[in-house]
């Protein structure tokens, strides 16, 4: 979800104001979920809540793995409503799951190790996701573009006064 922005700004060639709508329904559903969760672990469990939520919360990276130049912003909003619906589910679970398996005394130093440890595993993942972005980006453009390019070059020589200054 972290490099939709730069999918959609890059690939799509959206505005950066449209991609912050586009992205909105992300934040405003997760808050609305979360809010929503206290009262659905009260009726329904939180084992029950927490198995629902990792499901629309996979079915929403489904999508957005999915994604190619033909997915239209709309779509795009979509898939973050369900991803924000999925995580909103989620979160406020997993904190309290924790808050309520260590005793009162330690509830400070349980709630900010759990936020500290999700900050760490988000960097993590952000970093090696960006590496392996990294590498089929290369890869990619290599094999599609260096072949495309190629011709034009030979042709009138134009395209090297436009790369090379």
């Amino acid at each position: 979800m972290m490099f939709v922005p730069l999918f959609m700004q890059g690939i799509l060639g959206v505005s950066p104001t449209a991609t912050g709508m586009i992205m909105m329904p992300l934040t405003v559903t997760m808050i609305l979920a979360s809010i929503a969760s206290g009262l659905l672990i009260e009726k329904m469990g939180i084992r029950l809540q927490m198995a629902i939520g990792l499901l629309i919360m996979a079915v929403g990276f489904v999508f957005i793995a999915q994604m190619d130049i033909h997915t239209t912003q709309l779509m795009t909003s979509v898939y973050m409503f369900i991803l924000g619906l999925g995580m909103g589910m989620i979160m406020p679970g997993l904190t309290l799951a924790l808050q309520e398996t260590y005793p009162q005394s330690d509830l400070a130093i349980v709630t900010s190790s759990s936020t500290f440890f999700r900050q760490i595993g988000g960097t993590f993942g952000m970093t090696i996701l960006g590496a392996v972005m990294n590498l089929y980006s290369g890869r990619y453009l290599t094999e599609r573009l260096v072949p495309v390019l190629k011709p034009m070059e030979e042709g009138d020589g134009q395209l090297s006064s436009i790369i090379t200054p």
